[in-house]
């Protein structure tokens, strides 16, 4: 049995879907007594719930990380990329966040930045 929720769903409206459902009338009655209490409450806080919401970026930071020679390489030089992305998942309840770290080298920060790139040619299409 899946029931919508909706805020203009009524009392009356839900016993009766219960009743063709095939509920008893006692746990009917319960049901349409409690709905009729606390169901707008309910539904102000499955609105601000986020099911399944993609998270947002909320902040970035980035350095540059080189690594200069190791023993018997002296002249060896590693330059890397290291980024954190603070993500968030949006609710009127409360907020997850989440830290991701991401360490890219010269070739790998070249091919993830062509990717945003297709990515911002396709968001400028649609606009």
């Amino acid at each position: 049995m899946r029931i919508r929720c909706f805020p203009q769903v009524y009392p009356d409206d839900l016993g009766t879907t219960l009743k063709e459902a095939g509920m008893l009338d006692t746990l009917v009655e319960v049901v349409t007594t409690i709905w009729e209490e606390l169901g707008g409450a309910f539904v102000k806080r499955l609105k601000a719930a986020s099911f399944g919401a993609p998270l947002s970026l909320t902040d970035s930071t980035w350095y540059m990380h080189l690594t200069m020679g190791r023993s018997g390489l002296t002249r060896l030089q590693e330059p890397t990329a290291i980024f954190e992305l603070t993500l968030e998942r949006p609710s009127q309840v409360s907020s997850e966040q989440e830290t991701i770290g991401m360490e890219f080298d010269h070739d790998e920060l070249s091919a993830f930045f062509g990717k945003l790139e297709q990515i911002q040619e396709q968001l400028d299409a649609l606009g």
